[in-house]
């Protein structure tokens, strides 16, 4: 309980706007199990989340909140799979959304990288991509620690590193269409950085 968004008004000291659940909805949000992924994104039109359900079944949803009123314009379920751990271990999730040119991304740690309209949450593509698996009983790789990894879209393109592949992949951001995988990167727990000129720029430790 207490899983909510808040909006304060910064030009009237902080003043509440509004709670994403209401008072009234809290107890059907509690009860329902629903959870905020991290931090919303927001452009002039809405407020944008991923919302989650369920623990070892994850079921990834991306919501849309009304600006004015945090009152739920659409939620759109994405995907539902086991966890990068499958119960086996404590896991915490940020799955962060990216807003570009008026389309949502997400990598959702769960296998697929999707894309939404911002307007209603219809999906506009999703790839599913070859998952590895963690063996409970042994160290997991280190692609299985990446922290924050939302996609980077530049120039038509979609790069992401989930956790639950030890490559980075790239899509074309209008259709999703695989465009390129790279090497397994194994040695550290790579983060991208971003895009200079055609290259990605990434970190590890």
């Amino acid at each position: 309980a207490g899983n909510r968004i808040t909006c304060l008004n910064l030009d009237r000291e902080g003043a509440l706007e509004w709670n994403f659940p209401s008072k009234d909805e809290e107890g059907e949000f509690d009860r329902q199990k629903w959870s905020f992924e991290g931090p919303p994104l927001a452009d002039r039109d809405g407020v944008y989340v991923v919302m989650r359900r369920g623990a070892m079944q994850a079921i990834s949803y991306v919501a849309c909140l009304d600006l004015q009123t945090g009152k739920l314009r659409w939620r759109q379920e994405v995907c539902r799979a086991n966890t990068p751990a499958g119960g086996a271990r404590n896991e915490i999730t940020h799955t962060l959304l990216t807003l570009a040119e008026g389309h949502l991304y997400l990598n959702t740690n769960l296998g697929v990288v999707a894309s939404l309209r911002t307007q209603d949450g219809k999906l506009r593509w999703a790839y599913r991509y070859v998952r590895a698996q963690a063996d409970a009983g042994t160290n997991l790789p280190s692609h299985f620690r990446r922290g924050l990894n939302p996609c980077v879209v530049v120039r038509g393109v979609v790069v992401v590193a989930p956790r639950d592949s030890p490559s980075l992949l790239a899509f074309d951001a209008h259709t999703g269409h695989l465009l390129w995988k790279s090497a397994p990167l194994t040695s550290a727990p790579i983060h991208i950085l971003g895009v200079a000129g055609d290259m990605v720029l990434a970190t590890g430790e």
